[in-house]
Formats: structure tokens, sequence, C-alpha cells
């Protein structure tokens, strides 16, 4: 099975009915050379030609659990944009594929887990049931599966708890960088900015030059240049970090360049550098990204409006 922390970010649908929205968290795909076009799609976010993949796999994988899994992925696309009545039924549609697919192979981690949040957090009238999302975690501690992890820390709110869950999960895959690079991203976006940045000094140290490394590099620079637009500390750091990635063209993959240019502003606003953040930002006006759009209009009425207007 291949994590996919940064290349396809996507919901595992944490189902929530009353604010007809689902939530975002990494999603994770497996690796069957047989399903590659499908997943291409699906990293592309093209789910139509995902499902038109998928269909053609039909008569040869229709009693896999990777094909009824990837299905039901699809569906959970279908369900981020759905209108409240129909969500219910989408849900559960959902559900089916993910329980074909444990059918077929009692051993899918994927699924387990999959079914695991399922139950966790649709509502009991569409059919949560928490006694199926223990049998489902307790399967996956069986399997010694990576995902007990993930499993277990969304079941506490305690942040000391937390921790201690994420660093079990470090010291028993202590090769596995994507998943201290997740912790990272997961922290800054929860303000735990101390946390985030202990975990990219020591994250920083365990890269080599390998090829394979640099990626996760550009990436790890990336964070720590949001971490200071976001925090307002490690400035210099963050400057220099970002104005490296322009300079070489390291942009990390599935960031934008947009984004990179509003950190640096940011950045250069809160080095009181307003001339030079206007001029960064006047760039971006008319941008699509509605996310950097959002991002934009906070900042300029947060930091931007009595300085630099």
């Amino acid at each position: 099975m291949t994590m996919l922390p940064r290349i396809y970010a996507a919901s595992l649908f944490l189902l929530a009915l009353a604010a007809s929205a689902v939530s975002a968290q990494d999603f994770f795909l497996p690796d069957d050379d047989a399903f590659t076009e499908v997943i291409a799609a699906l990293k592309a976010d093209d789910n139509d030609r995902a499902q038109q993949e998928l269909d053609k796999l039909s008569n040869s994988h229709a009693t896999s659990g990777d094909y009824h899994y990837i299905q039901g992925t699809l569906t959970m696309a279908e369900l981020q944009e759905a209108g409240r009545l129909r969500m219910p039924f989408i849900a559960r549609r959902m559900r089916g594929h993910f329980e074909e697919a444990v059918k077929y192979d009692p051993e899918h981690e994927l699924a387990h887990f999959a079914l695991f949040q399922w139950h966790q957090f649709a509502p009991g009238i569409i059919g949560g049931d928490k006694e199926v999302m223990q049998a489902h975690k307790a399967r996956l501690d069986e399997l010694d599966s990576f995902l007990r992890f993930p499993a277990r820390i969304s079941m506490t709110e305690d942040l000391e708890a937390e921790e201690a869950i994420y660093q079990e999960w470090f010291a028993t895959e202590p090769e596995n960088l994507d998943i201290r690079f997740n912790y990272i991203a997961l922290r800054i976006s929860q303000q735990h900015f101390e946390l985030a940045l202990s975990e990219l000094q020591h994250t920083r140290t365990l890269l080599t030059d390998s090829e394979a490394h640099q990626e996760l590099r550009n990436a790890l620079d990336y964070q720590w240049a949001r971490l200071a637009a976001e925090s307002q500390t490690e400035l210099d750091n963050g400057y220099f970090l970002l104005t490296q990635l322009i300079a070489e063209q390291r942009t990390p993959e599935g960031i934008d360049q947009d984004w990179v240019q509003f950190r640096l502003a940011q950045i250069y606003t809160h080095k009181e550098e307003y001339e030079q953040a206007r001029e960064l930002l006047e760039q971006l006006d008319g941008t699509s990204d509605k996310r950097l759009e959002t991002a934009l209009k906070t900042f300029n009425e947060e930091h931007l409006k009595n300085c630099c207007s």
C-alpha cells in the first residue's frame, strides 16, 4: 500500500451531515499495478476518467478488495458534491463499497480504516455504529497495520496523548519520513508552532542527498516558510528558504507558485518591508484559487489595511 500524503490529499469522509460537508484528511491508495491508470486519474483530480478506467477493470477485478475500495473513494467524491437530501443515500452506498472490499479481502487495511472512520463519524440515523467502528479498529490492530496509528489518533482529543501516539508511530516506522511530514503540516495548521518547528529541525537531519529525498526536502522547506509566515517567527529562515525555492525552481509538487509568492509576501509584511509585500500581492489579484483568494482577503484585513493600502 502506498501512502500519498502530499500528492493526493482528499477527504476520508469525516462525515458530518448537519454541516453538509466532508472534512479533508490524508487519503491512502492501493499500489496494485492493475490500477495504475485509475490512480493516475485520481491524483490528477479527474474523477470521471478514474471511473472510466475503473469500469474497464470490472470483469477482471470485480472480486478484488482494491476494486471496491477505489469505487468507494470515487463515491466519496460524489458525496462531496451532493445536496443534503442525497447525502445519506450516497454515504450508505460508499459504505457498501468498502464492505465489499473487506468481504473479498478480509485483510484489506485501507477498507478497514475507511469503515472505521465511516462508523466513527456517520450519524446513527444512517447506520453509524460505534461497536462496528471498534471492531474495525481491532482488526487494524490484529493486522499490525500502520493505519492503527491514525485510527488511535483520531479517537483522542488530548494533545499529550496524541503526541505519545505519534512518537510511537515514528519509532515503529523510522524510515517513513512522510509520516513526519504529515505531522508537521498538521501541527502548523493547528498553530502548534513549537511542536512543528521541533519536528522540522529533526526531520531535516534525517534527509540524505538522494534523489528520493529531494522532493521531501522541497516540501519541508515550504512548510518551514509557511510556519514562519503564519507564526511570525523564523522569519529569516522562512525568507531564505522561499527565495531559494523560487530561484532554484524547486516549488514542491502539489503547491502552486502563487502560494509560494503569498507566503513570501506574508514574511515581507512581518518584517515590515511593506513595499515588497504589496508588489507581490498585487501580482496575485484575480487568482482563480478560492482558498488563496480567501487567504489573501483575510491577510489583507488583518495585516495590511493600516500599513500599505
